[in-house]
């Protein structure tokens, strides 16, 4: 079931916030997508030290 709405949600998230990302400052923009970089980044370091191990 949690599969079903993930795979909902993924499919149907980018038409969902483009209007909001629209709208939203650029400042704000950028302060979320180092976030999320950061995030990524330090998992897949985290996986391939694991990996490595």
């Amino acid at each position: 079931m949690l599969d079903k709405q993930r795979s909902r949600i993924v499919h149907l998230g980018p038409s969902l916030l483009s209007v909001p990302v629209k709208l939203t400052p650029f400042a704000l923009k950028r302060q979320v997508l180092e976030q999320v970089l950061s995030w990524q980044f330090r998992q897949a370091l985290d996986e391939w030290r694991a990996g490595v191990s």
